[in-house]
């Protein structure tokens, strides 16, 4: 078993080990979901979730669901995203999902050339991407995902591209299941005019079941670059249910820590909270603890079988 988890893993990444490079786009960079309770990085493993939206396209869904989502990064930073994953009408084994994402500021002065006052101006990014996962089989998934991206914040600028994913799940023990997965980040990527280089992402998620429909996940990630940046984070998560009548709150609570070795205001404490009601809605809430101060991220879903 460890050796087929080796050649896997080798097989997909040699071909991007050479170029691994991160984006300079910031708003490609933002998750702005507050699903996944503080495993963040770690769900580069690959998900049936909206998460696949952000970190790994692999996979299907066996549903549909949609999301809306905000938070506060402090500094006057806010940001908003519209989310939609389900399963295709063309086969029960590929899945279509769409992303939305806004990152802006409040008014601020804008200033010409000179530096004389021109007005106020409110500088924004915005993100569209669109994936289409695959379901190869009970274990093997890939998927990819095409991006247009609209700067105004730092740059005016128009950019494109596309990643490419592929995970691996298996039952480990009769109550342990395990799933790998790699991304390739800007296979083809085309930013201000310049093309950038090929990034890397890359998780390992393990997830325990107990009785009484009880559970662990816990997992690893990174995302890498040859020469420039190395981060990385890890999380785990527990999950239950509470009885309530003839229903009941389905709730999952964990935490993690993301490490950044560029920059400060990317590391930090993350706890995040995600609770399941009246079969279909959940709501989910992400608190990071980072050196510039907090953030606050809330996600509203809606699932439909």
């Amino acid at each position: 078993m460890i050796k087929k988890i080796f050649f896997f893993f080798l097989a997909l990444a040699v071909p991007f080990l050479g170029l691994a490079a991160g984006t300079t786009s910031a708003i490609l960079g933002l998750n702005p979901l507050a699903y996944d309770a503080g495993l963040d990085i770690a769900c580069y493993a690959g998900s049936e979730s909206l998460e696949n939206l952000v970190y790994n396209p692999a996979g299907g869904m066996t549903g549909h669901a949609i999301g809306l989502s905000g938070g506060v990064m402090g500094l006057d930073m806010n940001y908003f995203s519209l989310a939609y994953n389900g399963r295709s009408p063309f086969s029960r084994s590929m899945s279509l999902g769409a992303l939305v994402k806004y990152m802006g500021t409040g008014s601020v002065d804008g200033l010409d050339e000179n530096g004389a006052a021109t007005g106020s101006i409110s500088p924004s990014d915005l993100a569209v991407s669109a994936i289409a996962g695959w379901q190869i089989n009970k274990q093997i998934g890939m998927g990819t995902r095409i991006y247009v991206v609209q700067e105004k914040m730092s740059d005016k600028s128009t950019g494109y591209g596309f990643d490419l994913g592929a995970s691996w799940k298996m039952n480990l023990m009769k109550n342990t299941s395990f799933r790998a997965g790699l991304t390739a980040l800007n296979v083809y990527s085309r930013l201000w005019d310049i093309t950038e280089p090929v990034g890397l992402g890359a998780g390992l998620l393990f997830d325990t079941e107990f009785s009484g429909m009880s559970g662990l996940e816990y997992g690893l990630g990174l995302k890498m670059d040859k020469d420039e940046f190395f981060e990385a984070g890890g999380g785990v998560r527990f999950s239950s249910r509470i009885k309530l009548g003839t229903g009941g709150l389905d709730y999952k609570i964990g935490a993690g820590y993301y490490y950044s070795d560029t920059s400060d205001a990317l590391q930090g404490l993350r706890a995040g909270l995600l609770l399941g009601f009246l079969k279909n809605f959940n709501l989910g809430y992400d608190l990071l603890l980072r050196p510039w101060g907090t953030e606050n991220r809330i996600s509203v879903s809606y699932n439909i079988q």
